[in-house]
């Protein structure tokens, strides 16, 4: 026997012991079978492209495909057979794939927030990692101050980002006085919200009013409201 690799005329002279010779000759041509290289084993978040190549043989998938390429979307070994239809030469590879899940990440829309009160930010996908622009780790963080907050949220090979804006303003300030006041007989108290913004009036008799400045003249328990913006403080007396 003779193992050959490469393309040419071979000749075979066979000598008995009685000294007769018999010759043949053949030829012989090597075709090349297709390479094929599906790359290293990895990970790919949500699908993966595998591309066979070699175009114009046929392919056989370990999913039961016939396309030269396929997308993969679960983990597993996935593995091609190649043929070039002109000679019956193949060629074969595998690789193993860890296919993640996809993230998304919404904060929600910019927004303002009052400076006497905190205001979570939650970055979702329970289980994934996180990195925040303050480098907190953790699904959900507590922000009190203004400023731009970012989030990097990353499942396996997955990842997805999102940021916003927080614009703190500062909380109104009213002091009414003294908890218990007196009016004279016939009399009347003035009493001074004393912020630019809302104002909301109200008491225990009915009395309403939206004006900064009220006076009254009737005994009750009165309160007022002061709203700038996301922030909002009482009063009363």
């Amino acid at each position: 026997t003779l193992k050959i690799n490469q393309s040419a005329i071979y000749s075979l002279t066979v000598t008995a012991s009685n000294g007769c010779k018999k010759s043949d000759t053949i030829a012989v041509d090597l075709f090349p079978a297709p390479i094929v290289d599906l790359g290293t084993d990895t990970k790919a978040c949500a699908s993966k492209l595998l591309d066979a190549q070699n175009i114009g043989n046929t392919y056989v998938w370990s999913t039961g495909a016939t396309t030269q390429t396929i997308n993969a979307t679960n983990d597993g070994n996935y593995w091609v057979v190649v043929t070039n239809p002109l000679n019956a030469c193949t060629g074969t590879d595998s690789i193993q794939l860890a296919i993640s899940q996809a993230v998304s990440v919404f904060l929600g829309n910019d927004t303002s927030s009052c400076s006497n009160s905190a205001f979570y930010l939650d970055a979702g996908n329970p289980g994934a990692t996180y990195l925040w622009s303050t480098n907190a780790t953790t699904q959900k963080i507590l922000v009190g101050s203004g400023g731009s907050y970012g989030v990097t949220v990353t499942n396996g090979a997955c990842s997805a980002f999102d940021a916003i804006q927080m614009n703190v303003i500062n909380a109104p300030t009213v002091d009414l006085g003294n908890s218990i006041q007196y009016i004279c007989n016939s009399g009347s108290l003035t009493l001074n919200a004393g912020n630019a913004g809302s104002v909301k009036w109200g008491s225990n008799n009915g009395f309403s009013s939206t004006k900064p400045l009220i006076t009254i003249d009737m005994p009750g328990t009165y309160w007022v409201e002061v709203t700038n913006g996301p922030g909002t403080v009482r009063d009363t007396v």
